[in-house]
């Protein structure tokens, strides 16, 4: 048995604003393909020849995951009072909240299960940073060689920026001018 994650699913989507509308038709029935099959014809084109293989993948899960930003605020009800905040922002997305995004029907059918997460809050990106076994803190200081505490000022702007730009647990690892 084997796992596949497939990230940044939301860029293959049809009608984004990237290049390609229908390059990504194409990559996302490409992938329907896989996902639906039990035998996959791989193809290689080597300087010497090509060479063709058949993978079973009858037991492989396949999960994707991805931002689809603005996707909730879309089909979120309007907003109420002084706040631009629509109010159903905790609302359950549906395969077809994903299809009218500009995922095909068909691909989307193959999934059976939806799991929406929610942004970091500050103290949970604080833990995050001062994980001691893998942290973004500790790896600094092994990559440098040092014990050095880092500026309560330093951390605080890290955290600062990392949910100001909505940048997750990655944004901990950016470089900020």
């Amino acid at each position: 048995i084997s796992i596949v994650f497939i990230d940044e699913i939301d860029k293959i989507r049809q009608g984004s604003e990237q290049k390609g509308g229908a390059a990504s038709t194409n990559v996302q029935a490409e992938l329907l393909r896989l996902i639906e099959s039990t035998f996959y014809r791989l193809e290689s084109r080597l300087p010497i020849g090509k060479s063709v293989c058949k993978i079973d993948i009858s037991q492989v899960l396949f999960i994707v995951g991805g931002a689809f930003e603005n996707l909730q605020v879309k089909h979120a009800d309007k907003a109420v009072g002084f706040t631009t905040e629509p109010v159903a922002t905790n609302r359950i997305l549906t395969a077809d909240d994903y299809i009218s995004y500009g995922m095909m029907p068909e691909l989307m059918g193959r999934f059976s299960y939806f799991v929406q997460l929610k942004g970091l809050k500050k103290d949970e990106l604080r833990k995050i940073l001062f994980n001691p076994y893998n942290g973004p803190l500790q790896q600094y200081k092994e990559l440098l060689h040092t014990s050095t505490q880092v500026p309560c000022e330093v951390i605080e702007h890290l955290l600062n920026n990392a949910c100001e730009r909505h940048l997750g647990a990655r944004g901990l690892h950016q470089q900020v001018g």
